[in-house]
């Protein structure tokens, strides 16, 4: 981004906020309007005035780096600007106690952080980073004035309840016969669904949200005054089975150390990109270095920059990391993380800023769609995932030329023809080639291509075939390839595929499993394909595929392809009880999608997504959110293949879709279930069970997204079918209800909700008994609702009653475990907290925290919540410790 970008920028900011402040000089009447909007109204001239002076910095600074690091501090600032600017259009211009219903349904639509005195404290907080970065951006009279400011907002006391964008407490949800699934945002779903075209087998599901805070902080600034937590140790040990090596890598001295001078001197962020054609070894360059010069950092962390997925699941195995081997993780454990996705990179992003916390890597590898405009749904920017401080070391590996970060460092075609000889030397395991005409000859027709070259040394390790043979043969297959494939336009793409399609043939006539998985593997996401994923393909599969229930057939086949250079072992599959994958590169996975696979295998499509469906978790696996990131990236991948005719995977789009909404990706979630719906209404009628099930699920998918509309009718939809086919206390009648309870509690709808919640618990306790988990589920909810309320008393009677009944349903050691008992436990806890009895609250947040990392892991985002509040009550109580002793 220029200086020119960065002004242009600045003066976008400074219309919204002036817009803004329009619009709070129209005020003339102030009833219902909540004080922090005129109180923030007076921080906006501030904010313009500082804003002028950035603008003025920049015009006036040679300083190339302003560019880099105001960037993705003026996109957030924009952001809050808009923000903000919405509150001021939807609440201002109302009358009364309209405002306050104005408010808190902006509010909600903007989600967590969307309280005015939030988002002015996040605009100040924006404006502080550049000066903390430039400390000559302001004069001193400006800072001292922003000072200031900061402060006076996080003195207002909060504008709306803490649980004005979610749900306050943890809820429980029913769990007969039907999966009623909710998770960790608005009611963001995290249960599972294991759905077939018959009976529906169901999982637990939860919510969480905020713990009661006082002064409002802005995330980032909290955790950026929690490095006292740190000290100076940010050393994180690192394993190069994390790293996506091949074999046998030689050459690149040069460049290797032109990164080594790059990244070793001045003072800083110091950031190297690795820019050449895909295949030419970028990836393995970065290896090499990092391998060789792993002791001069303290972490080295490794992002797959391909696509938006890739990079959450890099950046929770980054949190994992840091949460493993420092279990009081400073600022990152404090941080509310309801949005797992994207408060997570937040959150290590903010780690990566601490003060002293400077010796860090950072591989962003494969970023090859970069985004910086954010015009396109499609590409990434990677700004957004880069640490706003101006530290620690960036190596970028990239195929594109428009990454204009850092120091460039051209990756080229091998010039040397000893490197080419190296590299076929050791792939091939065949000597003396420097003195063999052949040889030479060869790997001037590969063109120095890195991959290529290897390739054709993995065929030749293989093969007895002499090296003018394969010369020969290579120049037949190009003609073949020219003449079939004109598509492929550049030399070095048609040199590639040629040595694919050489060994590829090889490998058909050794190995025809191999063969067809290679071809199958268009469908799946190219890392990690692992064997339980695939071992059920026989049951509608070709016959090929019944051999893919053999664990050793189908290793060796995977044996095969590694042999001839097609599949790497993934690096770090994460599986939990599960064998490890394989991957593939990019460019090859291309070829394959591209050229390898007849389009017209649609069957071998629709195999690879009921392979997937028929492994989504339920909630009731273990550590199911694990299993689900591994899943999600293949989900992603085949879903975009399949026909929305398929009436025959309905099922299969149900599962799916549960996968989706576990995993936040909501719009792809409500596809799929659109697309079950409709096959499940055409082959079973609107009203039978199975279809009201999705119908269900789609309201809490609805309420996940704010669509509280769409949610009530599909919620009404399906209690209106249940009572028609079941009678008004069957389970799924029941669970329904409950749900209806969650809707109405997130309306504010407090009796409607008390009277759902109150039916559905006579209803379970006809049905099931007093002590049912099923019952004292909802018995949890009513204490929810009625703390809420502010009967305290009523709640509590509620918590203990869900606690002991779990205890002896399940067993007074079994609950330690158990999801519902710990969503009560931690009730409890939240309870204890607001009486102010911090011991107790203390002790029940504690097992709450430790029941969800045995159940979930320390970077799941609930055991991450529970943590906060674990680690705020020790404060509270510190304080309190404090001022004791003072007096």
């Amino acid at each position: 981004m220029s200086g020119a970008e960065v002004i242009g920028l600045i003066s976008a900011i400074i219309s919204i906020v002036e817009a803004t402040i329009q619009v709070s000089n129209a005020i003339k009447d102030e009833a219902g309007l909540p004080p922090n909007f005129k109180a923030s109204a007076t921080k906006l001239p501030l904010i313009t005035k500082l804003l002028d002076d950035a603008e003025r910095y920049v015009k006036g600074s040679n300083e190339e780096s302003i560019a880099s690091t105001f960037k993705p501090i003026l996109t957030d600032c924009e952001e809050k600007a808009k923000q903000l600017q919405q509150l001021f259009d939807k609440v201002v211009p109302a009358e009364g106690d309209s405002r306050m219903q104005c408010y808190l349904k902006a509010a909600r639509t903007i989600g967590k952080g969307g309280r005015v005195e939030t988002l002015m404290a996040g605009l100040l907080d924006s404006v502080r980073l550049m000066a903390t970065n430039f400390p000559d951006t302001f004069t001193p009279r400006g800072q001292e004035s922003l000072a200031k400011a900061i402060g006076e907002v996080a003195e207002m006391e909060p504008s709306l309840p803490n649980d004005f964008d979610t749900k306050s407490s943890f809820v429980q949800h029913g769990n007969g016969v039907q999966n009623n699934n909710f998770g960790n945002d608005n009611s963001n779903i995290s249960g599972s669904q294991n759905h077939g075209s018959g009976t529906m087998f169901v999982g637990h599901n939860i919510v969480v949200n905020h713990p009661a805070e006082g002064k409002i902080q802005t995330s980032l600034a909290a955790l950026m005054c929690d490095s006292s937590r740190w000290g100076n140790n940010f050393d994180i040990t690192f394993s190069m089975s994390e790293v996506p090596r091949i074999r046998s890598f030689v050459a690149r001295e040069k460049e290797i150390e032109e990164m080594h001078q790059s990244l070793s001197s001045g003072t800083g962020r110091r950031v190297v990109v690795l820019q050449g054609l895909g295949g030419i070894g970028k990836t393995q360059i970065a290896a090499t270095y990092v391998e060789r010069f792993q002791q001069d950092f303290s972490a080295i962390f490794w992002i797959n920059m391909s696509d938006e997925v890739s990079i959450h699941q890099s950046f929770v195995t980054m949190m994992e990391r840091i949460l493993s081997q420092h279990p009081v993780g400073g600022g990152i454990n404090a941080l509310n993380r309801q949005k797992s996705n994207d408060e997570v990179i937040e959150a290590v992003k903010v780690w990566m800023s601490l003060p002293h916390n400077t010796k860090w890597l950072l591989v962003c590898d494969n970023y090859d769609n970069p985004n910086f405009s954010n015009i396109t749904k499609h590409g990434v920017n990677i700004n957004h995932y880069l640490p706003i401080a101006f530290q620690g070391s960036i190596i970028i590996t990239t195929r594109t030329s428009f990454v204009d970060i850092g120091h460039q460092i051209p990756i080229r075609k091998l010039e040397s023809i000893d490197d080419s000889l190296m590299i076929l030397a050791a792939n091939s395991h065949r000597h003396h080639l420097h003195d063999d005409i052949d040889a030479k000859r060869l790997v001037k027709k590969l063109d120095g291509l890195p991959l290529a070259i290897a390739l054709a040394g993995r065929y030749l390790e293989r093969s007895s075939m002499s090296l003018a043979d394969y010369l020969q043969f290579y120049k037949t297959s190009w003609a073949s390839l020219q003449a079939n494939t004109p598509s492929l336009g550049s030399y070095a793409d048609r040199t590639l595929c040629t040595t694919w399609q050489i060994s590829y043939e090889h490998v058909q006539q050794h190995n025809s499993l191999a063969a067809h998985l290679l071809r199958w593997w268009a469908f799946f996401h190219r890392e990690d394909l692992w064997f339980e994923l695939v071992q059920h393909a026989s049951r509608e599969g070709p016959e090929w595929a019944h051999d893919l229930t053999n664990r050793l057939h189908f290793d060796a086949a995977m044996g095969k392809l590694y042999d001839y250079g097609f599949v790497e072992p993934h690096p770090s599959s994460n599986g939990v009880g599960e064998s490890r994958g394989y991957t593939i590169h990019g460019c090859l996975h291309s070829w394959i999608s591209h050229v390898l696979h007849d389009k017209e295998e649609k069957d071998i499509s629709t195999l690879a997504f009921t392979c997937i469906a028929s492994h989504v978790p339920t909630s009731e696996d273990d550590k199911y959110w694990v299993h689900q990131r591994r899943l999600i990236s293949h989900a992603i991948a085949c879903s975009n293949s399949i026909q929305n005719s398929c009436e025959d995977l309905s099922w299969a789009f149900y599962k799916v879709g549960g996968l989706f909404k576990d995993q936040d990706k909501l719009n792809d979630a409500e596809k799929m279930y659109v697309q079950a719906l409709v096959g499940y209404e055409k082959a079973l009628g609107p009203d039978h069970t199975s279809t009201l099930d999705i119908v269900n699920n789609l309201g809490n998918l609805y309420n996940s997204q704010g669509k509280i509309h769409d949610a009530e009718k599909m919620y009404l939809r399906a209690l209106a079918g249940y009572e028609k086919a079941w009678g008004p206390d069957h389970t799924s009648t029941l669970n329904t209800v409950n749900n209806l309870g969650l809707l109405y509690t997130d309306q504010g709808k407090i009796h409607d909700a008390e009277k759902m919640y109150l039916r559905a618990l006579a209803g379970y306790e006809k049905v099931w008994g007093p002590d049912h988990t099923s019952t004292l589920n909802t018995v949890n909810n009513l204490g929810n609702l009625y703390k809420a309320e502010g009967k305290t008393n009523d709640a509590e009677k509620m918590y203990l009653r869900a606690l002991k009944g779990y205890e002896k349903a399940i067993g007074q050691y079994d609950i330690a475990t158990y999801r519902p008992a710990i969503n009560t436990i931690l009730n409890l806890g939240i309870l204890r907290h607001e009486q102010g009895m911090l011991l107790d609250a203390k002790d029940h947040y504690q097992r709450g925290y430790d029941g969800l990392f045995a159940l979930l892991g320390p970077a799941h985002a609930d055991s991450c919540l529970a943590l906060k509040r674990l680690v705020e009550v020790d404060d509270a109580i510190a304080r309190t410790s404090s001022i004791k002793q003072t007096d």
